[in-house]
């Protein structure tokens, strides 16, 4: 269901190709294209948790270096506060202290005390022991509030967690879990079968028989009927009811039920003409449409409280704050639709010769996460690399089709004058050496 960071997005700084590479250099020194597909299905799970850069040091390569981390703080640990007017944006979160920057224990009066709870504020963070009593406090530098919050929805007016949004998600997953149970002790136990006898009068049956599993039962058989009665049921009743319980839940957050599947033999072929392909992945489109207007709001939060943290402590590749709020961008690649490598090729062929794109663009549609520039640049490197093989193929006299490797021009030249219709031939007029 959380689509958005399915392939990761292009984040750049303004034209300054400085700037922009200083940037990507620390976001992937952060890791932030693993760790940002967690936040956005955090998001559309729990609905709001928050996101809080720092700077640790770290030994690596026989010295220490400054390294760009994030935290993510679930709301099962988490207490906002607020006292500002923005009801979207907490002033302090509280929340118990994992032990997320790897720091050593705190030396309180000569003994060593862990960190149990965290204040975080526009200052720093406050460091607690289990009794709450304060045991350090650390500046951030940033002199903003950083701890973001990401969330891809809008929420309701006066409840910052949206507590009532994903009941019918939490509900259905509990009812799955149980209708599962329950087909797991039907099939354990339906192999047994059911020897009933049924006698219109007792007078057929002697009377003082002991009814047990092992023993005889004595009656007249031309006075009773005996029956075998199966009580197994079919795992398609129990599937029928999981899957209905997915249907509606996807439907009610405007996902197509023709996408739901629980076992590999559905004949559902809903989703694979493609009326129904085209109606999926319009739903999904609209559904990652909502998310990413929200994420990139969170997007530009996010990055500029990163600069602010990374100029404060010192980070070597920190950019210029200022900078990074005023020229942030960040774009997501179009929704991927699942069709053929070879369709892919002739639909972007396509589109070069209705002039609605180029190389660079194609290139980039097939490589989502690189910028309008790197794929530019790639592709020209190809380009070079390709002339240069071309070059090299001329002067061994190879033909450049791959499908004709080993095949010489002279050869190819003779092939395909055998192939031609002996009219074409008749008709061909002999050219002189000067010719």
């Amino acid at each position: 269901l959380s689509v958005a960071y399915r392939v990761p997005p292009a984040r750049k700084i303004g034209s300054r190709k400085s700037d922009t590479k200083k940037w990507q250099s620390a976001m992937q020194e952060s890791r932030i294209h693993s760790v940002a597909k967690k936040w956005g299905r955090y998001a559309f799970l729990l609905n709001v948790h928050f996101v809080v850069p720092y700077v640790k040091m770290v030994h690596e390569g026989g010295r220490d270096v400054k390294r760009l981390c994030y935290d993510t703080i679930l709301p099962d640990r988490v207490v906002s506060v607020h006292f500002g007017d923005d009801p979207r944006w907490p002033d302090v979160i509280v929340y118990e202290h994992q032990d997320p920057q790897g720091e050593v224990p705190f030396v309180v009066e000569n003994q060593v005390t862990r960190p149990a709870y965290v204040s975080l504020d526009s200052t720093g963070w406050t460091y607690f022991n289990k009794h709450w009593k304060p045991l350090e406090f650390r500046p951030h530098g940033a002199g903003d509030k950083i701890h973001v919050p990401c969330r891809v929805t809008e929420g309701q007016p006066n409840d910052f967690w949206d507590c009532t949004r994903g009941r019918k998600l939490v509900t259905s997953t509990l009812e799955t879990q149980r209708i599962w149970a329950a087909m797991g002790y039907v099939r354990k136990g339906q192999n047994r079968k059911l020897v009933t006898l049924f006698s219109p009068s007792l007078d057929s049956v002697p009377d003082q028989q002991v009814l047990a599993p092992e023993a005889a039962l004595v009656a007249e058989a031309e006075a009773v009927d005996f029956s075998i009665h199966d009580f197994s049921q079919s795992i398609e009743h129990f599937e029928r009811e999981i899957r209905f319980r997915f249907e509606v839940v996807a439907e009610s957050y405007g996902i197509p039920s023709s996408l739901i599947d629980i076992s590999s033999g559905a004949n559902d072929t809903a989703n694979t003409t493609p009326q129904g392909l085209a109606r999926s992945h319009s739903a999904l489109a609209e559904i990652r449409d909502q998310q990413i207007e929200h994420l990139r709001e969170f997007e530009h939060n996010l990055a500029y409280r990163t600069a602010l943290v990374m100029r404060g402590a010192g980070h070597p590749m920190a950019v210029d704050p200022d900078r990074v709020r005023d020229e942030f961008e960040v774009v997501w690649p179009p929704l991927t639709f699942t069709e053929h490598p070879l369709v892919q090729l002739q639909v972007a062929a396509e589109k070069m010769k209705l002039g609605m794109g180029d190389h660079a663009t194609v290139y980039q549609e097939f490589h989502p996460w690189l910028t309008a520039e790197q794929a530019q640049e790639r592709v020209m490197e190809h380009i070079r690399k390709r002339n240069e093989f071309n070059q090299h193929l001329a002067e061994h006299n190879q033909a450049v089709d791959p499908r004709e490797e080993g095949e010489t021009i002279a050869a190819r030249q003779g092939r395909v004058g055998g192939q031609a219709t002996p009219e074409a031939s008749d008709g061909a007029e002999e050219m002189t050496d000067n010719e």
